[in-house]
C-alpha cells in the first residue's frame, strides 16, 4: 500500500469531522492566517472533487454567499 492511500491522523480527523479529504485543513489554515473567505462571498471551486473544500467554504460564506463547484469527477 502506498503512503498516499494509508490513512494518517489528518485523514482520520477529516472523516471524523464529516469531510471527504484531509486537504480541508489546508484551507482552514489559510482561512485562519489570511481570512480568504467571508460571509456573503461568491466562490468558484475548480477541481472540487471530493468536495471537502466546497463544504468548508459553504460554511464560511453562509446562506447569503454563493458557491459553484466544477470537476470532471462526480461529487457526492
Amino acid at each position: 500500500m502506498s503512503n498516499r492511500k494509508r490513512p494518517d491522523h489528518w485523514s482520520r480527523k477529516a472523516k471524523a469531522e464529516g469531510y471527504a479529504a484531509r486537504s480541508v485543513f489546508k484551507l482552514a489554515e489559510a482561512q485562519r492566517r489570511f481570512r480568504v473567505l467571508s460571509p456573503g462571498q461568491r466562490v468558484l471551486d475548480l477541481g472540487c472533487s471530493p468536495g471537502s473544500w466546497s463544504l468548508y467554504a459553504r460554511q464560511l460564506i453562509g446562506r447569503q454567499g454563493a458557491l459553484v463547484g466544477v470537476d470532471l469527477v462526480a461529487v457526492d
